[in-house]
């Protein structure tokens, strides 16, 4: 199936995407007074995840293995909730739960997430960090971006300030047909765990930072031929970075909308037996949703590792990371 047959079978795209690549606005930022080895900061981004018309229940949970293997690991996880009903903030908890379970920080990770109305009827949900920091003290590597949760994890220290979240969350009240149980959704129903879930992975760091600026692609989300680090890993079929190429040229447009384009950090592969996670790269290129998601006709409805595709389901549970996943993130900073 290519990348048109999947969006015949969805609702269709937005060409403006809500909230999804705010670059232009990018800006930087300063860090705490004091804050010597704090090195850089920047505003961040958010990206969605679209509502599919699929229709049919399928559930992906945790297995043993994963259960045992996220032993010892914990991180604090604090969420300020604006036009949450209770229902929505029992299922969006459940979901913090689950990362706190998977993530490992001495740095309390802070949320802000909006039930708001996001004015576009195909978007469930959105969210990234609210900063991106570079050349901290621990910074694992240096001149690349990593989203403040990580980056505060690495330095041992709130680098974007204790009053600040990490993560800006928004959620799509315009939606009259949420599933908030704990239990699995109705077939006609889009499951609000899942989508607070997902949108989480994109907040402490499963996004790519390769945007699209006019009719062009570039690598750089907050300017300067910068990368974030997890869009360092993505890579062509030839195995070349796409970071590599010039921001804004022919052949960047063409790699990122090749449809054969991978992830090549060190543990996704291990997590995925040694093959690099395929990345979704459609053609034409998808704003919000290219770059920063798995492939949607790789990872299907079912998939282990289907949570951070561009498109939910109704009916469609899914309370796994997945492996791969997991391992993108700690190639990013965790």
């Amino acid at each position: 199936m290519s990348a048109r047959d999947v969006r015949r079978t969805r609702r269709p795209l937005a060409r403006s995407v809500l909230l999804a690549t705010a670059l232009a606005a990018v800006a930087a930022v300063a860090v705490p007074s004091g804050a010597a080895s704090a090195g850089e900061a920047a505003v961040g981004y958010q990206v969605p995840l679209y509502a599919g018309s699929g229709v049919g229940t399928t559930s992906v949970v945790p297995t043993a293995a994963a259960t045992s293997a996220r032993s010892g690991r914990a991180a604090n996880i604090t969420v300020t909730y604006t036009g949450f009903s209770t229902a929505a903030k029992a299922s969006f908890q459940r979901a913090v739960n689950i990362w706190k379970s998977r993530l490992n920080s001495g740095v309390t990770v802070k949320i802000a997430a909006n039930y708001t109305n996001l004015g576009n009827p195909n978007i469930l949900g959105s969210a990234g960090p609210t900063t991106v920091h570079k050349n901290f003290a621990g910074a694992p590597k240096q001149n690349v971006w990593y989203v403040a949760a990580a980056a505060n994890k690495r330095a041992g220290s709130d680098l974007n300030g204790a009053g600040t979240a990490e993560i800006q969350a928004s959620f799509n009240s315009s939606f009259s047909n949420w599933h908030f149980g704990s239990g699995a959704p109705p077939a006609n129903k889009y499951d609000f765990e899942t989508v607070v879930l997902h949108e989480i992975g994109h907040g402490v760091g499963l996004l790519s930072g390769i945007y699209q600026s006019g009719s062009t692609i570039r690598w750089d989300p907050v300017g300067g031929n910068v990368p974030l680090i997890t869009g360092t890993f993505v890579v062509n079929n030839a195995n070349k970075a796409l970071t590599t190429f010039a921001n804004g040229s022919a052949a960047l447009k063409t790699a990122a909308t090749s449809g054969q384009v991978f992830f090549n950090g060190p543990q996704a592969k291990a997590a995925n037996g040694g093959a690099k996670p395929r990345v979704f790269a459609p053609n034409p290129f998808q704003p919000g949703s290219s770059l920063s998601h798995w492939d949607e006709n790789t990872y299907r409805r079912g998939n282990a590792n289907s949570l951070m595709t561009p498109f939910l389901s109704q009916g469609e549970r899914i309370l796994n990371p997945g492996a791969f996943t997991l391992g993108a993130l700690k190639d990013s900073g965790w």
